[in-house]
């Protein structure tokens, strides 16, 4: 009962898709992953909750667009110059937050379907990738498309009485991570994609 509570005063999300294309950038010698991020998101019994996007400061990392749809597809759409970003520190790491409110879908929409889009660098020969659940999630497929001499390094999953999935696919060059489960706040998982060995 208590845990049905809790998720009735928070903000959920279902079939969580992120889709990873890692590509060695040869301008500036490092990897980096270009993101697509989508998910049906519902409100909590006080509404919807901001769409909050955050990455570490650095010229190549960046959040070109978030998509917000509703029930009947009409679309909304967010890019960096309107979601207001601001510089704040995490964990000792300076980071760039920006969000998106939902007020105007309160007590309208029953949930929106999200889609966000989000470029990372990595070092020059290997990139980590990681999630982790700020909220409840059901369901989530994790897939990384990985660049010919590269492959997936310490794959690792956490998150109590869940069960993921691991599978490499098209000969090692897409490993996808899945989980058909409810996925509390603080279960994720932690990848490196890393050039292999000459």
């Amino acid at each position: 009962i208590q845990n049905t509570l809790n998720v009735s005063l928070k903000n959920v999300r279902s079939d969580y898709n992120y889709v990873a294309r890692v590509v060695y950038d040869e301008a500036n010698a490092k990897l980096v992953t270009h993101q697509m991020i989508s998910y049906r998101l519902y409100p909590s019994n006080n509404g919807y909750e901001p769409i909050k996007v955050g990455f570490r400061i650095s010229d190549l990392n960046k959040c070109s667009i978030v998509r917000v749809c509703n029930r009947n597809g009409d679309r909304k759409e967010f890019t960096e110059s309107n979601l207001n970003f601001e510089e704040t520190e995490i964990g000792g790491q300076k980071v760039k937050m920006g969000k998106v409110e939902l007020k105007e879908y309160n007590d309208i929409e029953p949930y929106l379907k999200v889609e966000i889009e989000i470029t990372e660098e990595g070092f020059d020969h290997w990139i980590p990738i990681q999630f982790q659940a700020l909220q409840p999630t059901d369901g989530l497929r994790f897939s990384i498309d990985i660049p010919e001499g590269y492959s997936v390094k310490r794959p690792e999953t956490f998150g109590q009485g869940v069960k993921f999935h691991m599978d490499t696919l098209n000969s090692g060059r897409e490993f996808v991570i899945s989980c058909n489960q409810w996925l509390n706040e603080g279960a994720g998982l932690f990848v490196v994609v890393s050039k292999d060995p000459a």
